[in-house]
């Protein structure tokens, strides 16, 4: 079938936003155009041109869609996601909203651009989205209007079909610091005990004192246990490595292990893994500092790199992106919170990045992030039973929108110091949860 989305405003904006939102259905072909030129049984939509002769969908336009607009301010515009049509005249159905306009300022990430940041890293925070602003960051908003602009269409032409759609899951690990405590001498591992002693940080002392006197494995070497519980989930772990080409920031130091550990048994390890770039803080966005540590990684572990994780979630639009796809990367899986949790471009689902100020779709494809174990520890300060919750919610939600449940945990945060013993029973209820949910047959392995 021939879908003629007919307008006075094509631009390049317009072909991303109706690609993206008729790309769950089968055998179609799309036509953008100022000019309506319909074949017989065509289904034609008009955005912005109303009382046109044979068009079953009426949108009204905003400025979104607009070549060079860009909004920094909070708008009241969201919709009612389950009533999006306002009524319908001669078999014409008019929304109440420019439903593709308000996807694609989620998508383009537009309220990204141009704002101020408080965070000493300069992040985009959960505190500056829109979305939580308005309480809705647990809330798939993209993927609900989604869903809701696809059964409209099949209501408006019954002959449309959908792909076939389940909710899915990306399990993955950032990999900060191999080790704990390997490779360091006996005496720099007991004064280490001695301040935790000091600090009486017992738990702390007795996960160091069993690994000195050989009775547990290093704490943060927990990759095989992380491996089980995504072969559970029947899913291959992607895991994404830090490793700087120079330290310019405390927060890059652990990834200097890996190219003193790295050798066959490592590198066979994370044979099992999808391997991916943990671009270190400093090279954030800079495509030169991207390269030098993409070709050392590659170097080390004899793997080609095409997926990447900022570290920190350090990232700034349009330049970090810009420097990705400069750097050879084809897949980005930053598109998180590093304080919060929830849906931070209003869908759990794979887009393609539109550079706004070049005007254009790129061939980055990203992966939203849904869920980090630092930012429910850390920075949300919630205890494990909330942290549970939080959890079921989002898993319930992305159930309900067919999703993908994107969750990150470090391999650090297994049973390493810092109280992170009592969160190996959040990321087993997680897993649990999932396998309940999706109606997986796999059980959890063994601690």
């Amino acid at each position: 079938m021939r879908i003629n989305v007919i307008s006075d405003r094509v631009s390049n904006r317009l072909n991303y936003v109706f690609e993206y939102l008729f790309s769950d259905f089968e055998d179609i072909q799309m036509v953008v155009s100022d000019r309506a030129e319909p074949e017989r049984g065509d289904l034609i939509i008009s955005y912005g041109r109303s009382n046109m002769d044979g068009a079953r969908m009426y949108i009204p336009p905003s400025d979104f869609l607009k070549p060079g607009f860009f909004s920094g301010k909070e708008e009241d515009f969201l919709p009612d996601w389950n009533h999006i049509v306002d009524r319908v005249e001669k078999g014409c159905y008019h929304l109440k909203a420019d439903l593709p306009g308000i996807v694609f300022f989620f998508l383009s990430r537009m309220e990204e651009y141009h704002f101020s940041s408080s965070d000493y890293l300069e992040r985009f925070c959960a505190t500056d989205s829109i979305l939580n602003r308005k309480g809705l960051a647990d809330i798939a908003v993209v993927d609900r209007m989604k869903n809701r602009w696809n059964a409209l269409l099949i209501q408006i032409c019954p002959e449309l079909s959908l792909r076939p759609a389940k909710p899915t899951i990306l399990a993955s690990c950032d990999i900060d610091v191999l080790y704990a405590y390997h490779g360091k001498s006996f005496l720099k591992i007991l004064a280490g005990g001695l301040r935790e002693l000091i600090q009486w940080d017992l738990n702390a002392f007795s996960v160091r004192m069993q690994y000195l006197f050989g009775r547990s494995q290093d704490p943060f070497f927990s990759f095989h246990y992380l491996l089980n519980l995504s072969e559970s989930l029947d899913v291959r772990l992607k895991a994404f490595i830090l490793c700087p080409h120079l330290i310019e920031f405390s927060e890059d130091r652990g990834g200097e292990q890996l190219s003193e550990f790295a050798d066959h048994k490592l590198r066979k390890l994370f044979g099992k893994m999808d391997v991916g770039l943990h671009p270190s803080v400093s090279a954030a966005d800079n495509v030169e500092k991207i390269s030098l540590e993409k070709e050392k990684l590659e170097m080390l572990l004899q793997v080609n790199l095409t997926k990447s994780r900022q570290h920190y979630l350090r990232m700034r639009f349009p330049d970090t992106y810009r420097a990705l796809l400069k750097a050879g990367i084809k897949e980005d899986f930053s598109m998180g919170f590093h304080d919060g949790v929830g849906f931070r471009a209003g869908t759990s689902r794979p887009f393609y990045w539109y550079d706004l100020e070049r005007e254009k779709t790129t061939d980055l494809l990203v992966h939203p992030l849904v869920l980090m174990d630092v930012a429910l520890k850390n920075h949300m300060d919630l205890k494990p039973r909330d942290a549970k919750e939080k959890i079921r919610i989002l898993i319930k939600e992305i159930k309900e929108t067919n999703g993908n449940f994107s969750y990150l945990w470090h391999n650090s945060s297994i049973s390493g110091p810092g109280k992170w013993n009592e969160w190996i029973s959040v990321l087993e209820f997680m897993v649990e949860e999932l396998l309940i949910s999706y109606d997986f047959q796999g059980d959890l392995p063994d601690s």
